[in-house]
Parts: C-alpha cells; structure tokens; sequence
C-alpha cells in the first residue's frame, strides 16, 4: 500500500517517535523486572501481582511512598511510556495535520485523541 510522497516525512518521523518511545518502554520493564527478581522478589504469584495492580489511590500512594522498590516504580515507569507513546503519535499527527492545513484530518486524529483519553479516565473511575 501506498502512502503518498505527501505523507512519508509524517509515516517516518511517527516510525521513529513509536520505535523510540516503544524501545525506552521495553527497556523499563526490563530493568524492573530484573531489580524485582533480583531483590527478592523471585517467586511471584497471582495474588501478589493482583495486590499490586495500580489504581488512582494505589498511583498516590505509591507516590507517596518511600518503601516502594525501585523494580516496582520502573516497571510503572515503563507501563507509563506504553499507554503514552501512541497518545503521543496521535498528538504528532494532530499537529502536523494542523499545520498543514488539513482539517479533517487533524479532527479526525483528535477525535480518536479524545475516545483515548475518555477511556482512560472511565478505566481510572471504575478501578
């Protein structure tokens, strides 16, 4: 499929922007799950990993908290980057679209910004 010459400086940079952001969210998780295992933490069960699912009074506390590992605020660290790295594409394209004058398709990209982040907040009031 083609995409244009119009559009493949946006399908590059937006390329790059995931495969950075993607990257950095690997290696976060990574790094977490080593400290974790590493400090102790080597035999999981789904329990325990249930006690640690993060809600909004779990995110204050956990901000709160200086007891916290550090395996456990990189791993939130690296779940963070992956829910924002295609917030932050959409925002990209809305940008460029903005720029370049293209107005349905920049409303089209908010519009998708939007049921993301309505989503997000409905997911963060029913935990």
């Amino acid at each position: 499929m083609k995409t244009g010459k119009k559009y493949n400086a946006l399908a590059e940079k937006l390329y790059l922007l995931i495969l950075i952001g993607l990257c950095v969210a690997v290696i976060l998780l990574l790094a977490g799950f080593c400290l974790n295992f590493f400090n102790g933490a080597g035999r999981l069960s789904l329990e325990s990993l249930q006690q640690h699912a993060l809600t909004p009074a779990g995110l204050i506390n956990l901000l709160k908290n200086s007891q916290v590992s550090a395996g456990m605020i990189i791993s939130y660290a690296g779940l963070l980057a992956i829910i924002l790295v295609p917030a932050a594409g959409l925002i990209y394209i809305l940008g460029y679209f903005t720029l370049r004058k293209k107005y349905n398709l920049a409303l089209t990209a908010a519009g998708v910004l939007f049921i993301l982040i309505l989503s997000a907040v409905i997911g963060l009031l029913k935990s």
